[in-house]
């Protein structure tokens, strides 16, 4: 485990596993992912298809616990990286927008 002088990033993750719906904007394609872990400033998930970093998605996820609350959010791709599997992308995003 990291201790907290060790972690550099700038906002704190949680791992949470959820499923993630999510569609690039101007598109009405829903699609679904697992959600691995969230942050105040960003999110990780897994997709089975290929997304391309820059793109820009709006997101939807409920983790179903009293810890975490439902999140509709837009986000910018920032990294997208094929699976060891080869049969699925783990895809970062940034949190460019929250809706309320």
């Amino acid at each position: 485990m990291l201790r907290h002088e060790e972690e550099r990033r700038a906002a704190l993750r949680v791992h949470v596993s959820c499923k993630l719906d999510y569609s690039e904007q101007g598109s009405n394609r829903v699609n679904s992912g697992t959600l691995s872990n969230l942050s105040t400033s960003g999110v990780a998930f897994q997709v089975k298809e290929p997304i391309a970093p820059g793109a820009v998605l709006d997101i939807r996820l409920d983790p179903g616990n009293t810890l975490t609350p439902p999140l509709d959010a837009t986000i910018e791709v920032l990294r997208v990286d094929t699976a060891k599997d080869m049969h699925a992308y783990h895809i970062a995003g940034r949190i460019t927008h929250i809706h309320h």
